[in-house]
């Protein structure tokens, strides 16, 4: 009212000085119009303060300021462009200091909505603008709120942008409300002395729309950008700005997380809670559900909350919301846990445990209410995995049925508690699948990618869940570990889908003690089509067996060119490795291999002096001497022209095991490894003393062609720990070699 009272002590100074009558009373009457029309704002900013308890339907605060500042004083401009800002009624309009009310009201990060007729516009809100402006130019009090002078509010504290084309600042805001101020103050307005005239616009969805009426807005477009209502847990409501939105949800979110004792981490955006009953977790699920829906931030998780059973991670970007709920066993869901997931929309999915019989209503009942999926991954016994994949194939299929679409792109079954495939897996007797599905958007065809281990030591017969998966998936297998149980009745299968849809191998691990000459014959037929098989592992055990070395010759003179590695085992190794060693003499019958162990499986036993030189042709691809006698013999079978034309791979593992070596044998073979070449040795159960190690250590620090690459050494129960220092043998095998890792000391 400072504006006021400075026109009236100008007014009074006039009276003093000798002037006409009719002047005299002109200057009285322009005296009782300010004083009128000033009461009359004054009234409508109490008036508008004293309605901030009143919960809108729709936002009701808001300014216009002029679209740019070349207005000349005091002239009216009827071609005047102006723009539209809404106002932000952040923290329920104010903070409370010391019994008041500091306003904290201030315009939206928006560049605001250009008045399409300004003067149609003026002349239906025109007088609650003026007391807008006024309001936040001189400042305000009334009982219990403080609205301070513009210049020192925060009306234009949270403008970050450029608004269209001007920039507006805490420094030229003062003169954008006056400009608007001296354009209104200039036009007419009858009801400006009325104090019946409604000081806010009708907030109803007839005069919402008459007031976008007149704004400039694309069809279609969403109005108000920037501004969101917010109903606070007392269920008041109010209209905010996108970031108090945000600080409204993260602070409910505290305040409910220490309400049940738990803690919530700002830097990781992670809430720790111990479950003490479901009402308390249903709690929590209602403010994250709440929460969700503002979104604040972009490219970050938002948020993430473990209870135990159920776990979700909710992000936020500029384009969707991305939900991912982890189930530890589907049969501890709660109701509450089920109403979550449904409600949440979520896109990524994952169940940890194998879902049972019982457990198949209430997973198809999740597919089938979240229309967002994306993403589902299931950990899974091999027992259930056939299971597993028809139902989320059949529950898919429903849905583009009864939808015409479906969001769920990938389907991953992994193995149980979600560990990673091992393809050379052999410590327990389970049988391991997993699979990645990829669905083709709104239609029901599908590609597959399989890896199979099967450790299951039951033979395979008809109408059993691995006969089932090769007829209907085998197609779809790239790694596949073919055990001795892996019979001619599975390569047969194999044989026939592959033939139709061609292999797509591209590991294979095979133990073909099982298999005849028809099973053999059906592999030969499958690796063949398998043209990106890139790795190829023969195990061969109990070779002690006279019948079990006929067919461990029999398939290295088939697969002995392709194979990546090899594996011998059996006890009484002098009956079986001379026969192998000299059927298969050089290096270059094997071409492609990289591993090769041996293991003697009985007590230790001595290896015979003429596969010492097997041993050293097999860890160096260079000739042997015309005198060995591995270099009299030749490869056999299909190996034999590889051996003619293949230039062999450089080993990078190989291991011995269970055997006792002569000194001077020990140095033929550490002579003729390779060491810029050879990754990883294995000697354990071995004679290997400290003589050994005093050569091997020595031949290594003679590598001059490039440094060693020998990053693992096993040592385990050799003779080398005798009454050893393991430490200080440690140190010296590490001094030589700074990034072995040794085991055994």
């Amino acid at each position: 009212m400072q504006q006021l009272q400075q026109k009236i002590d100008m007014i009074e100074a006039i009276q003093g000085e000798c002037l006409p009558v009719d002047q005299i009373r002109d200057i009285l009457q322009r005296r009782q119009d300010i004083i009128a029309r000033y009461s009359v704002i004054h009234y409508r900013i109490q008036e508008l303060l004293g309605s901030l308890s009143e919960e809108p339907q729709f936002f009701r605060f808001f300014i216009v300021l002029p679209k740019d500042t070349g207005m000349d004083d005091g002239q009216k401009d009827s071609s005047r462009l102006f723009r539209l800002h809404l106002l932000c009624e952040c923290d329920s309009y104010t903070t409370i200091k010391n019994g008041k009310g500091t306003c904290r009201i201030h315009m939206t990060n928006h560049p605001g909505y250009d008045l399409k007729r300004p003067a149609e516009f003026f002349s239906k809100y025109g007088s609650y603008v003026l007391t807008m402006m006024y309001l936040f130019k001189h400042g305000a009090m009334t009982s219990g709120f403080v609205v301070p002078p513009l210049a020192h509010s925060e009306l234009v504290s949270r403008i970050e942008v450029t608004q269209g084309q001007i920039d507006i600042t805490r420094k030229n805001i003062i003169r954008l409300v006056d400009d608007t101020i001296t354009h209104l103050e200039g036009m007419a307005h009858p009801t400006d002395t009325d104090m019946n005239t409604t000081l806010h616009w009708k907030q109803t969805p007839a005069n919402l729309e008459e007031l976008k009426s007149q704004l400039d807005i694309n069809e279609g477009e969403h109005f108000p950008v920037g501004l969101h209502q917010l109903i606070t847990q007392e269920r008041q409501s109010s209209w905010v700005c996108s970031e108090h939105q945000r600080e409204s949800a993260i602070q409910r979110l505290k305040d409910t997380v220490d309400a049940i004792d738990g803690t919530y981490t700002d830097e990781s955006n992670k809430i720790d809670i111990k479950v003490t009953s479901d009402a308390v977790l249903k709690q929590l699920y209602d403010v994250i559900l709440e929460t969700s829906k503002v979104q604040w931030i972009i490219g970050r998780s938002f948020l993430t909350v473990d209870c135990g059973r159920l776990s979700s991670t909710i992000s936020l970007s500029q384009e969707d919301q991305h939900v991912a709920v982890t189930i530890t066993r589907l049969n501890e869901l709660t109701s509450d846990d089920t109403d979550f997931i449904h409600r949440c929309s979520i896109t990524q999915l994952t169940v940890k445990h194998t879902p049972q019989d019982t457990d198949e209503e209430q997973l198809i009942g999740i597919l089938q209410k979240s229309p967002k999926l994306k993403e589902l991954c299931i950990g899974c016994l091999g027992e259930r995995s056939l299971a597993m994949i028809k139902l989320v194939i059949s529950a898919r299929e429903k849905t583009l049925l009864s939808r015409g679409n479906s969001a769920l792109c990938t389907f991953k079954l992994m193995d149980e508690g979600l560990e990673p495939f091992d393809l050379s897996r052999t410590w327990d007797k389970f049988d391991h699948v997993t699979s990645k599905v990829s669905f083709t958007r709104d239609s029901g065809t599908l590609e597959m990618d399989t890896c199979l281990n099967l450790q299951s030591e039951k033979l395979v017969t008809e109408g059993s869940m691995v006969s089932k998966f090769f007829r209907q998936y085998g197609w779809s297998i790239s790694s596949l570990d073919a055990p001795w149980t892996f019979t001619d009745y599975l390569a047969a299968i194999l044989d026939d889908v592959t033939q139709i849809h061609d292999s797509r191998l591209t590991d294979l691990v095979l133990s073909p003690s099982s298999l005849t000459t028809d099973g053999l014959d059906a592999m030969d037929r499958i690796i063949k089509r398998s043209q990106s098989l890139a790795y190829f592992w023969l195990f061969f055990d109990d070779l002690g067996n006279e019948a079990n070395q006929e067919s461990a010759q029999a398939s290295l003179a088939r697969y002995g060119a392709k194979l990546s590695k090899l594996s011998l085992n059996g006890g009484s190794i002098g009956s079986w490795l001379p026969r192998l060693a000299h059927a298969f003499p050089a290096r270059s019958c094997f071409p492609t291999m990289s591993d090769i162990y041996i293991c003697n499986n009985l007590d230790k036993q001595e290896v015979p002096h003429d596969c010492i030189q097997w041993f050293a042709a097999m860890l160096s691809p260079r000739p042997q001497p015309s005198g060995s006698p591995m270099a009299q013999g030749s490869c056999t079978g299909t190996v034999q022209q590889a051996a003619k034309t293949t230039t062999p791979t450089q080993l990078e593992v190989f291991g011995l095991n269970g055997v006792i070596l002569l000194p001077q044998d020990w140095e033929t073979l550490i002579r003729a490894i390779d060491f810029s070449t050879l990754e990883a040795l294995y000697l354990d159960k071995t004679n290997f003393s400290l003589g050994q190690l005093d050569l091997l250590l020595d031949c290594i620090a003679r590598t001059v062609m490039k440094p060693a690459s020998l990053t693992a050494l096993s040592l385990e129960n050799t003779d080398l720990l005798v009454d050893a220092d393991k430490d200080a043998l440690r140190a010296r095998i590490q001094k030589v070699v700074p990034s072995v890792a040794v085991e055994g000391l």
